[in-house]
Order: C-alpha cells, then structure tokens, then sequence
C-alpha cells in the first residue's frame, strides 16, 4: 500500500512539473503566424508618459502598416513586412514616412505571450534599453 502512495505521488509531481512546463513555453511560430493578421494596438511598457503608441494592421500576407503616435501626435506611418523566426517578429521596415528611420531596416521583437487578443513582445534592436511592448487585438479584419 505505501509503494502505490509513493508512485502516485511521483507521477502526480510528474504530470504537475510537465503542465507547469508546457505552460512556461514560449509560443510557438506557427501559433503567433496564424493570430498576427488583424489591427493591433501597440503600448509601450516602459512608463514613460510620452511613450510611443500606435496601431499595427497586419494583412494576412504578412505587410503591414503601423501609425505611431507620440503623447498624442501622429509621428510615424511604417510600411513593410511581418514574419516569425524562432519566437521573435521580425519587421522588416521597406517605406517610412514622417520619420527619419532609414530604410530599409529590420525591427525585432522577442514573443514572450502570444494569444488571440493580447502579445507581448520585448524589443531587440540592439539597444542598451530594453522596451517591452503590449500588442491588444482592435479588430480581425485582414
């Protein structure tokens, strides 16, 4: 009787172990490629009032078109493409307007949270700062 109590026990703390696992994954690219077209609101986390703020629209051939405000004022219009590489979104910006981002470039983000209405992202340009950045679903109408 005490055998069948300690083998339960393991394979309880087992199946516990392989949730809390799966549950800790990063998502994966195909998840994060099938949820992308669509409107997103883009927040910037770093608690700055004057933080960026935008609107990224992805078709479901990946470009995409992304209007970035600042405390209030339209900045920047983006154009380009979307793709996954190995948990990150890669932006590759090929038309900028009302900025002085030199294109083309790439902009990336690591994909820490991916679900239907809600990504979170940190980006990694290369820069000493790190922003993580919250995308909220507007509307799915690419």
């Amino acid at each position: 009787m005490k055998k069948y109590i300690i083998v339960g026990f393991i394979v309880a703390v087992a199946v516990v172990g392989m949730l809390c696992w799966q549950h800790s994954r990063y998502p994966s690219d195909n998840l994060v490629r099938n949820i992308l077209p669509g409107s997103w609101r883009m927040v910037s986390l770093s608690g700055d009032e004057g933080s960026p703020k935008g609107i990224l629209t992805i078709a479901k051939n990946g470009g995409f078109e992304f209007q970035i405000e600042t405390n209030g004022v339209h900045v920047v219009w983006l154009s380009g493409s979307v793709r996954v590489e190995d948990g990150f979104l890669v932006t590759p910006i090929t038309i900028s307007r009302d900025s002085k981002i030199p294109v083309p470039c790439d902009s990336r983000a690591k994909i820490i949270l991916a679900g239907y209405n809600k990504m979170i992202g940190v980006i990694v340009n290369g820069s000493p700062t790190v922003d993580k950045i919250v995308y909220q679903r507007v509307r799915n109408d690419a």
